[in-house]
C-alpha cells in the first residue's frame, strides 16, 4: 500500500511539473491569436475573446517567411541528393573492385542501387 501511496504521490508531482512547463507554451499560442493589445489588459484573460490570425499575415508579410521556408526546403533538398550520391558511389566502387570471395560480403554490406 505504501509503494502505491509513493507512487501516486510521485505521478501528482510529476504532473503538476508538466501542466507549470506547459502553461506559458499555451499561454504564447493563445496570445497569438488575440487581438492587438488584447494581451496586455488587466485582470488577464486565458483565452482570446475573437480569435484572429492577423497577427500571423502580418509576421508573415513582414518577415517574408514563404521565402525561407522555400530557402530551407532548397538546401534540405540539395544536401540530402549529394549525400545519397556521394554515399552511393563509394560503395559501387568497393563492390566492382572486390574478389570473387569477397562477394558474399560486399552484397550483405552495401545496397543494390
Amino acid at each position: 500500500m505504501r509503494k502505491l501511496a509513493v507512487a501516486t504521490a510521485l505521478y501528482l508531482v510529476l504532473a503538476i511539473g508538466a501542466v507549470a512547463t506547459l502553461l506559458p507554451f499555451a499561454w504564447m499560442l493563445s496570445a497569438s491569436l488575440m487581438q492587438a493589445g488584447e494581451a496586455s489588459k488587466w485582470p488577464p484573460r486565458f483565452l482570446p475573446s475573437q480569435a484572429t490570425l492577423a497577427n500571423y499575415r502580418a509576421l508573415f508579410e513582414r518577415l517574408d517567411l514563404g521565402r525561407c521556408f522555400l530557402n530551407s526546403a532548397f538546401v534540405a533538398t540539395v544536401s540530402t541528393v549529394g549525400r545519397f550520391l556521394s554515399s552511393r558511389w563509394p560503395g559501387m566502387r568497393s563492390r566492382s573492385s572486390a574478389s570473387p570471395g569477397d562477394r558474399r560480403y560486399t552484397a550483405c554490406s552495401s545496397p543494390r542501387w
